[in-house]
């Protein structure tokens, strides 16, 4: 190890390599601390707190004891690439909530522009803070002329190197006792236990990974699971396949009389026949429950799915988790479309949407029509060619209804008159399952057609996104109005948010999604906590199927369904002990339903 008078030495003939390694150190530190403030997170105590983050940089900047004066400068890369990483995150967590997961490499060709637009739109001003690092590091390394500096010795360089592994070390010890502090609150693990769910399991995201674990582990986790991502696929064994057979006997309809009587209401009297009824399925892009019924500045939000929701033979489920994850709208498609959960870590609508066999409410519906409108291009995540394979029909995407201006309608307004334009002048045959997804509530909340009212513009105590938001709200609702007016007698609607969104910045509470269904012979408005793998079953009640796949929860009309886990494991309402493990079990099946193709033939 470096003794004092070596030390001096050191700091005499290494100046400008000593004051270029702490200005990096104080650049990525000061991007860390920028980054723990804008995630909201927080450790016990500002030592532990320091020593996590200067353990993570110790073990960064190792190869800058290694490295020829000459190569010296490239310690400024990881701060580069720290900066750029944040900025990016930030955009991503605002709308989603988590990090940039592992799998979203695998997204290529199925991104759009409209993506990056989204991702624009969530950036703010303080953000330009994380280009001050590289900046004033570019400065600093100019000006005390870096490429004067001379090579280390052997002794320093083992000396550095020992120093930095240590700190890295007890960073690594800090992140697992703060961890293991806070987790031993909610659990009583061993130590051992504790350890393996800290460094290798425990997955509840890439949020809580980064905060449990700190940058480095993070990146080589983030590695690990990309690497994991492209090898994802499986081959069931025999004892996987039973085991999701007999998770899925629970929900089955047909014959079996326990799950029937006890799972939901079987007593719903239908006015009309299921086999002859058209059947609407309407999912509304980032729809907030509390979008329903509320007024801003004297102006209803949503007045017609106010009105509809007051209406006899409606069903209403406002309270209802999102359980979305890496593919996030699409995971919302997979929940209410196929009663399936989204798997752990990857987008399964990039790696599987178009190749796996998926069990989905067309099936439900096999004699129907099926027709899918999609208020976009229908690229991202892999949507279209996803929602094809569902058996929902070829998708009628943006380019294919040039007849109704966006300019003019916007993008949602444009696909529902285009769907008016088909029902009304018979271009779909009955009965007909027709699909319809928007997307103008999506962030950035803009639309060139729809002009804020006034009423939004005078409204006062709520920002300019929340007045975006409300206004695409308002817009798509009144579009939905329109469309509903041409639909025939016998049709069954359902409309139902995708997830939901949190658009104002000063709020600690997470909105609930909202599920609505007309014309089904039964009027209830249910405001239990519920989840959206229990909305597949209840769309099942409604339609009055009596099949063999019942989804992997139990129906939202069950009464015991009184709260739900999101995929994050963030519990809401109060689920039973038996209703948390059986969620945890619904979703491990799922991801083995899916990795496995399980229901292919």
């Amino acid at each position: 190890m470096l003794n004092y008078c070596n030390m001096q030495n050191f700091l005499t003939g290494h100046k400008r390599d000593v004051i270029w390694y702490f200005t990096v150190a104080a650049c990525l530190l000061f991007d860390w601390w920028m980054m723990k403030t804008e995630l909201g997170f927080s450790y016990s105590n500002a030592f532990g707190t320091l020593s996590k983050a200067v353990g993570d940089v110790a073990l960064v900047l190792i190869p800058y004891w290694i490295l020829p004066p000459r190569w010296r400068w490239s310690a400024i890369l990881p701060v580069c690439l720290m900066s750029v990483w944040c900025i990016a995150n930030l955009a991503y967590y605002r709308f989603w909530g988590d990090l940039i997961p592992s799998a979203a490499f695998t997204m290529g060709g199925n991104v759009d522009g409209s993506l990056f637009k989204y991702g624009m739109a969530l950036l703010r001003w303080s953000d330009l803070l994380f280009i001050l690092s590289p900046c004033v590091a570019w400065i600093v390394m100019v000006r005390i002329r870096l490429f004067q500096t001379s090579p280390f010795s052997t002794k320093i360089k083992l000396g550095c190197l020992g120093i930095s592994l240590i700190i890295g070390f007890l960073g690594q010890m800090s992140y697992f006792k703060s961890t293991s502090s806070w987790r031993g609150v909610n659990t009583d693990q061993s130590l051992k236990e504790d350890l393996y769910d800290h460094f290798i399991g425990g997955y509840t995201g890439q949020k809580q990974l980064y905060i449990y674990n700190g940058p480095i582990y993070y990146c080589v986790r983030f590695i690990a699971d990309a690497v994991s991502v492209l090898t994802s696929s499986i081959d069931l064994d025999d004892s996987q396949k039973e085991l999701i057979t007999g998770f899925l006997s629970r929900y089955e309809r047909n014959g079996n009389q326990d799950v029937v009587d006890y799972n939901y209401d079987a007593s719903c009297e239908r006015m009309i026949d299921p086999d002859s009824v058209n059947v609407v399925y309407i999912i509304v892009e980032s729809l907030n429950a509390d979008m329903v019924g509320k007024k801003i500045g004297g102006m209803e939000v949503m007045p017609v799915l106010d009105s509809l929701s007051g209406r006899n033979g409606t069903v209403v489920f406002d309270n209802v988790v999102s359980q979305i994850k890496a593919a996030s709208s699409s995971d919302g498609h997979l929940l209410l479309l196929t009663g399936l959960l989204p798997p752990e870590k990857i987008a399964y609508s990039i790696m599987y949407g178009a190749q796996n066999t998926y069990p989905s409410l067309a099936d439900v519906l096999p004699d129907h029509h099926k027709y899918l409108l999609l208020a976009d291009d229908g690229v991202c995540w892999n949507e279209g060619k996803t929602l094809c394979n569902f058996g929902l029909g070829d998708p009628l995407v943006m380019k294919d209804r040039a007849e109704f201006d966006v300019n003019v309608f916007g993008r949602d307004g444009a696909m529902f008159m285009q769907a008016i334009d088909m029902v009304s002048k018979d271009k779909v045959k009955t009965p007909f399952l027709m699909t319809l997804m928007t997307i103008s509530m999506h962030i950035p909340f803009t639309e060139e057609a729809w002009k804020l009212p006034q009423e939004l513009i005078d409204a006062e105590g709520i920002s300019d996104m929340e007045k975006d938001y409300a206004n695409m709200c308002h817009n798509t609702d009144r579009y939905i109005g329109e469309f509903l007016k041409c639909l025939p007698e016998n049709t069954i609607v359902f409309i139902a948010s995708d997830h939901h969104q949190s658009v104002a910045t000063d709020s600690k509470e997470t909105p609930m999604a909202f599920f609505m269904a007309l014309h089904t012979g039964r009027t209830e408005r249910v405001s239990r906590v519920v989840g959206q793998v229990n909305l597949f079953p209840a769309t099942l009640d409604i339609l009055g199927y009596r099949g063999s796949y019942g989804g992997l929860a139990p129906s939202a009309f069950n009464p015991d369904v009184d709260g739900s886990v999101d995929s994050y494991g963030n519990i809401y309402g109060n689920p039973s002990k038996e209703t948390l493990g059986t969620l945890s079990e619904a979703y491990r099946i799922s991801d083995l339903i899916i990795r496995g193709d399980f229901f292919r033939k």
